[in-house]
């Protein structure tokens, strides 16, 4: 089992990532707000990177996973819906807990 911390674009990018892989179970946690913030630098377009470049990539896979009426939602139950719908088999969850020792050794690796 695994736990990503603070869903920001390269967190979010790892989870799509772990999840498409088929990992068994998946928490996320984030006890942040989605903000505005979140979502208006998601989708800069810079003219000296190229479209693949992978900073793009991040950004419009972040835009993916949050939107405009996720504003003041918890990121990580924001992220959860869309995430699940990419692999079926996976079980993923919000943890809500503090990231204490006794917490976090249920998890084999936590992505921070």
């Amino acid at each position: 089992c695994l736990v990503v911390h603070f869903l920001t674009m390269f967190a979010i990018y790892a989870a799509k990532n772990l999840v498409l892989m088929g990992v068994a179970s998946l928490g996320l946690h984030d006890p942040e707000p989605v903000q505005i913030a979140d979502l208006s630098s998601q989708v800069t377009y810079y003219d000296h990177l190229s479209l693949f470049d992978p900073l793009i990539a991040l950004k419009f896979q972040m835009q993916f996973f949050l939107s405009e009426s996720d504003v003041g939602k918890n990121r990580a139950e924001a992220s959860l819906q869309k995430l699940a719908e990419l692999n079926e088999r996976v079980d993923i969850f919000v943890c809500n807990q503090d990231l204490d020792e006794d917490f976090l050794k249920r998890f084999t690796v936590c992505y921070h």
